[in-house]
Order: C-alpha cells, then sequence, then structure tokens
C-alpha cells in the first residue's frame, strides 16, 4: 500500500496559500478592458471577490458597503463562507470614529496583523472586532468619487501571515476594479437620457 503523501495538519505545506497567476491576469484583464461584459456592477463586485479568493489564494473575502446616509458599513458580497458565517453579519456604526471612518475618507489600505490589530481596532466594539480575523487586508473602493464600500480579505489562523506580495496583488484588484465601477457608473448614467428620450411622446 502506498504510503500516504498527503500534507498533514500544521506542516508547512498547509500553511502556504497558492496564488493561481493565469485567473488573475484574464480577471484583471477583463475587469479593466471589459467591465461591461460583467452586465452590472453586482456581477463585477461578485468576479472582483473570486479574484482574491482563485486568484490571490485567501480563503475567504467580503465587500462592505456604504448605507444611503453614510452612517453604516454592512456586507452585502461574501465569497469563501458558509451562509451561517458570521461575517455576513458585520456592520460598523459609522457615527462613532473608528479606523473604517478613516479608510472611508478616501482611498485606502490596511493590512491589519495580530501585532498591529489593538492599535487600529480601538474604539471598535467587541462585536465588530471578535468577527476580524487575526489576519485581514483591508482597501475602499469606489466609483469614481468618494469611497463607496471597502473590499476585505481573510487568512486563517493555521495559514502563514499574509505577505506583502498578497496585499500589493490585493490593493492593485481593488484599484482596478474601482477604475471599472467608475466606467461602469458613467455608461449607465449615459443610457438613462437616451433611454429618457426613446420614451418620450412624438
Amino acid at each position: 500500500m502506498p504510503a500516504d503523501t498527503r500534507p498533514k495538519p500544521g506542516t508547512d505545506v498547509a500553511r502556504e496559500r497558492h496564488q493561481d497567476d493565469d485567473y488573475m491576469k484574464k480577471l484583471l484583464k477583463q475587469i479593466q478592458q471589459e467591465p461591461d461584459s460583467f452586465g452590472d456592477w453586482h456581477y463585477l463586485m461578485r468576479g472582483m471577490l473570486r479574484g482574491v479568493t482563485e486568484g490571490i489564494g485567501l480563503p475567504s473575502a467580503c465587500i462592505a458597503l456604504l448605507n444611503k446616509e453614510k452612517t453604516a458599513l454592512k456586507v452585502f458580497y461574501a465569497e469563501g463562507m458558509s451562509e451561517q458565517a458570521a461575517m455576513k453579519r458585520f456592520i460598523v456604526d459609522l457615527r462613532k470614529p473608528s479606523i473604517f471612518n478613516k479608510l472611508l475618507e478616501k482611498p485606502a489600505s490596511l493590512l491589519l496583523t495580530p501585532a498591529n490589530r489593538d492599535k487600529f481596532l480601538v474604539r471598535l466594539p467587541e462585536s465588530v472586532t471578535q468577527l476580524l480575523p487575526a489576519q485581514t487586508m483591508m482597501m475602499s473602493i469606489d466609483a469614481g468619487a468618494s469611497p463607496i464600500g471597502l473590499v476585505m480579505g481573510f487568512g486563517n489562523e493555521d495559514q502563514n501571515a499574509l505577505s506583502q506580495a498578497e496585499f500589493i496583488a490585493f490593493k492593485n484588484l481593488c484599484s482596478i476594479t474601482s477604475q471599472s465601477l467608475a466606467t461602469l457608473r458613467a455608461s449607465t448614467l449615459a443610457k438613462r437620457p437616451a433611454a429618457a428620450q426613446s420614451r418620450a411622446p412624438t
């Protein structure tokens, strides 16, 4: 009987994450050059999250969006999580100053680690901090104006620490997604007057 060569929990192989460079290149090209191919920004958001999990190789990711009043940040899209995942109920009250207010003032990013999380998560309630894994990367996204939300990617506790290379790839994906969201927004706005004119009585 052949020996079992599968990596066992706790080994270096099991702790590693693997990027799919080919998948990421194709996705980035589609997002950057063919944003209309996604149909609307909801599918673009979901495609972007698959870039975080399948392209960069993080176990899970989500996108939290601002409400209309810009008083709360709530998760709307998720990838790599079960339906019962607590992170899907993530919501932050932005009426109380925190790191999330800073991240949503302008394009900004943060790599959260066990060493710096107490510094950055100060003033946040335990109900929020408990949901954020020890290894978390975040970046705000926009649609051509001020940020509309935050993308978050997570590493598992039993994996190696998130690397700078992964963080750079994550930020690049977020930046390109913001550019494409702006393109989709402009395209949608341009179509509205034409649609209204076609419905006008002659």
